[in-house]
């Protein structure tokens, strides 16, 4: 599926996972998984993520203002 948001670029992909009840129940799972080629002005604001977050940065950088409380 490609995802489109301001300053995700074309090529991008992603992949959406639907697990078993399960698998939901008892174990870690993808939510899902792309790969995002984005813009120098790409920006993300959340006030709440419930799930766990794995970022691989292969140029350019991110910055985190979330607080841990």
């Amino acid at each position: 599926m490609n995802y489109h948001s301001p300053g995700v670029l074309e090529n991008s992909k992603i992949y959406l996972h639907n697990a078993s009840r399960r698998a939901r129940d008892i174990f870690y799972y993808l939510l899902c998984i792309g790969r995002y080629s984005c813009t120098v002005d790409y920006t993300v604001s959340r006030q709440k993520y419930d799930s766990f977050l794995l970022i691989y940065v292969i140029s350019g950088k991110g910055k985190s203002s979330a607080r841990m409380g």
